[in-house]
């Protein structure tokens, strides 16, 4: 009997002393500590996107609409780095809901829990731009609200995971003849 006790306490006495380290919480004995991917696994943190003041790299007139540059800020809320990989987002005129243009990302990585500038740049279609020239223009400017489209690729030790965007942004120039 005493054999029996004491086989009892050695099989259980462990179990219980991990369940009181870790507070009597079962996903966390059973689990462990996640590290750096318990910050993923939350759910209460996700990256974020903000556009800047969108700039033409050209003149804009009535047969012309040149590439568009946009200044990101996008944020790692993280407590690891964040590799942004190159990639293409879908730009589409907002209003009309008509794909414009792509858009192509710079890689980066973005230090823990910082905010860091990417730039974007958008080179319009023949049809997108005939578009926005044809169906956006008021009096000399050109006014439309444009929004970007597609999954942010992200790179953590290896492991990539996408992030959907959906961001828009008032693109507002003067048209020259």
């Amino acid at each position: 009997m005493g054999l029996l006790l004491l086989s009892l306490a050695l099989s259980v006495g462990p179990i219980l002393a991990a369940f009181a380290s870790e507070g009597w919480n079962l996903r966390s004995t059973l689990i462990g500590d996640l590290g750096p991917l318990q910050d993923l696994t939350s759910g209460e943190k996700e990256p974020e996107a903000e556009a800047g003041e969108p700039q033409f790299l050209g003149e804009v007139t009535r047969d012309n609409l040149p590439p568009l540059l946009l200044t990101l800020t996008l944020s790692n809320p993280y407590s690891f780095s964040l590799g942004v990989e190159n990639q293409a987002l879908d730009v589409f005129c907002q209003e009309d809901n008509v794909r414009v243009g792509v858009g192509s990302l710079e890689g980066r990585i973005l230090g823990p829990e910082s905010r860091e500038n990417l730039t974007f740049l958008v080179e319009f279609t023949p049809e997108g731009s005939r578009h926005l020239l044809e169906g956006h223009v008021r009096g000399p400017y050109l006014e439309v609200m444009l929004e970007l489209r597609g999954d942010f690729r992200l790179d953590l030790y290896g492991l990539k995971f996408r992030v959907p965007q959906e961001m828009s942004f008032w693109v507002y120039a003067e048209v020259r003849e």
